[in-house]
C-alpha cells in the first residue's frame, strides 16, 4: 500500500483484461495513494479510467501529467452522483472485466490477479474479497459492515439482503457483459449512495459469485466521505428493498426483502422523531407496518411517539 507513483508508460495496453474505474471529486491527495496501489498490481494488464466529477483541486491536470498510457482521465461537470461517475467509466470501459475503486481506497498488489484467476476456475462472472476498515493514517478501525466479515459464494442473495454478506464497491470485479447487462448503477437520487448496494443485488439476482476470503481491499473511514455525513440513508436504504421486492419470484425472499425494508423505515422514523419531525415520523411508521407490521422495534418507536418521548 506504500510507494510512490511509477514513471509513465508510453505504451498502452492494447486489449486490457481488466478496466479499472476510479470516481472522484476533491480528493487528489487520497487519490494519489490509490492510484500507487493500481499501479503495484501484480497483474499488468489493466486499463484505469479516473472520471473525475468536476474538481477544483488539480486532479485532472495532475492525472494528465502522469504520463501513463494506461491511465487517462474523463473530466465531468459536477454532479454529485456516484452512480452517474461510475457509469461514465464502465462505458468508456475496454476490458472484459470491470473493477471499481473509490478514490480514498486502497488495494493489495495481489488483488485484481487473485480475483480474474477465481473467476476464472470457478466459472463465476463476479467477484468480491474481503475488506476492512482503515482511518485516514491507514491505521485499522473497527469493523462497521454489521458484525464479523464472513466469505459468502454461489447464490448469495438472501445473505446480501439480510446484510450478512458484506461487499465493498473497491472490492468488487464484475465481468463487463454482466455489468451493462443488468443496467448498470441505478442513477436516481432516491439510490443516492446506496447505489452500490443495489447494484449487488441485481448482480446476485443474474449470477454466482466467487469470493477471495484474503483480506485484499482497504476501505478508508474520514470525515470527508460521502456517506459519513448523510442523515437519510434509513430511507434511502428502504427504497433499495422497495425496488427489489419487485425483482423477486421466491416468497421466502420478498418476505426477508419486506422485513428489511419495514426494519429501515423504522430507523427512519425513529431518526425523525429525534430530529423533532413528528409528522415525517409517523408517516415512515404506517409504511413500515404495511411492510412487516410484527416488527418488536416498530412498537417501541410507535409508543416514544405516542408518548412524545
Amino acid at each position: 500500500m506504500t510507494g510512490e507513483l511509477r514513471p509513465g508508460r508510453a505504451d498502452a495496453v492494447p486489449e486490457p483484461a481488466v478496466s479499472v474505474i476510479i470516481p472522484t471529486y476533491n480528493r487528489l491527495e487520497y487519490l494519489k495513494k490509490a492510484l500507487i496501489t493500481v499501479q503495484a498490481q501484480s497483474l499488468g494488464n489493466w486499463e484505469l479510467t479516473i472520471v473525475d466529477d468536476g474538481s477544483s483541486d488539480g486532479t485532472a491536470e495532475y492525472v494528465e501529467s502522469l504520463g501513463d498510457s494506461r491511465v487517462r482521465v474523463e473530466r465531468r461537470e459536477h454532479s454529485g452522483n456516484p452512480a452517474r461517475i461510475r457509469n461514465v467509466g464502465v462505458r468508456r470501459s475496454r476490458g472484459r472485466y470491470v473493477a471499481f475503486l473509490d478514490s480514498d481506497d486502497l488495494w493489495e498488489p495481489s488483488k485484481l490477479e487473485r480475483q480474474v484467476a477465481a473467476m476464472a476456475e470457478s466459472g463465476c462472472r463476479w467477484s468480491y474479497t474481503r475488506f476492512d476498515m482503515i482511518d485516514d493514517a491507514g491505521r485499522g478501525v473497527p469493523f462497521t459492515a454489521g458484525g464479523d466479515w464472513y466469505p459468502y459464494s454461489g447464490d448469495i442473495v438472501a445473505p446480501l439482503l439480510a446484510t450478512k454478506a458484506a461487499v465493498a464497491i473497491s472490492s468488487l470485479v464484475v465481468e463487463r457483459a454482466l455489468a451493462m447487462g443488468v443496467g448498470g448503477f441505478d442513477e436516481s437520487d432516491r439510490l443516492l449512495f446506496r447505489e452500490d448496494y443495489e447494484f449487488c443485488l441485481r448482480l446476485a439476482l443474474q449470477a454466482p459469485v466467487t469470493v477471495v476470503p484474503e483480506l485484499l481491499c482497504h476501505v478508508r473511514q474520514h470525515g470527508g466521505r460521502a456517506t459519513m455525513a448523510r442523515r437519510d440513508l434509513y430511507g434511502r436504504s428502504a427504497d433499495v428493498y422497495r425496488k427489489i421486492e419487485v425483482l423477486l419470484t421466491d416468497a421466502g425472499l420478498r418476505r426477508l426483502c419486506r422485513h428489511r425494508c419495514a426494519l429501515h423505515l423504522v430507523a427512519d422514523a425513529d431518526a425523525h422523531r429525534g430530529a423533532g419531525d413528528r409528522v415525517s415520523a409517523w408517516r415512515c411508521l404506517v409504511d413500515a407496518f404495511r411492510y412487516d407490521p410484527w416488527s418488536p422495534r416498530w412498537w417501541v418507536v410507535m409508543v416514544k411517539l405516542a408518548l412524545r418521548v
